[in-house]
């Protein structure tokens, strides 16, 4: 009986328990314009490709971090070279929401530039 209740235990701890579980705010993709302000590559938690835009709902200027970038994003745009810093860029991202951390953590799915 106790195998039984172990083996119970240890099945619903593998398909509900200790893995990373993540869910989608919304389900919705956000698409707005944004600056690109560079790569920075401080090790702490500012690493990444920083794009600057204006909130609308803050009425002021934001910034927002994307710690990783697809193979497909970068082979078309090298972002962590310099030249595309002042760009302008119609970016869509999806906002995955990590419980462990309980933070929400801002994926880049396209970026187009602009302007050309």
């Amino acid at each position: 009986m106790k195998t039984l209740i172990l083996k119970i235990i240890l099945i619903l701890t593998l398909f509900t328990g200790f893995s990373e579980k993540k869910k989608i705010v919304n389900g919705e993709m956000e698409t707005f314009i944004a600056i690109y302000e560079g790569y920075n590559d401080t090790g702490f938690d500012d690493t990444g490709y920083n794009f600057s835009y204006f909130d609308k709902s803050l009425e002021s200027e934001a910034e927002i971090i994307f710690k990783t970038v697809s193979k497909e994003i970068l082979k078309k745009y090298n972002l962590k070279n310099d030249e595309y810093i002042g760009e302008k860029f119609k970016v869509t991202l999806e906002y995955i929401y990590n419980e462990k951390e309980e933070v929400e953590i801002p994926i880049l799915k396209l970026i187009i530039r602009e302007g050309i």
